[in-house]
């Protein structure tokens, strides 16, 4: 699925003449954890807060955690080697309903 969103929803947009979405730069709830040489699109809980709008990380990740994509909202983009970033920490990240 995340491979769907990343890849395939891009394509079809530019396919069919659309603008690529917006990508979102908001701070952290939580913690990252560090990253390795690949880059990682980390699911997250789009979280609302008296001092606006955060990402929550998911932590389980695994290709086949199904249960994890289903709460996630958004899609941190963790560059390759990141040493993780501390909470409150900008990040990017991708909406996973838009098109």
């Amino acid at each position: 699925m995340v491979t769907a969103i990343v890849f395939i929803k891009p394509a079809l947009r530019a396919w069919l003449g659309y603008a690529e979405p917006p990508h979102w730069h908001l701070p952290l709830a939580a913690p990252t954890p560090p990253n390795t040489a690949r880059r990682h699109f980390m699911r997250a809980q789009l979280v609302f807060s008296p001092g606006g709008p955060t990402l929550l990380p998911i932590t389980q990740t695994d290709s086949g955690h199904t249960s994890s994509l289903s709460k996630a909202d958004m899609l941190i983009t963790q560059p390759e080697h990141d040493p993780g970033q501390k909470a409150g920490a900008k990040v990017e990240a991708l909406s996973i309903d838009a098109f």
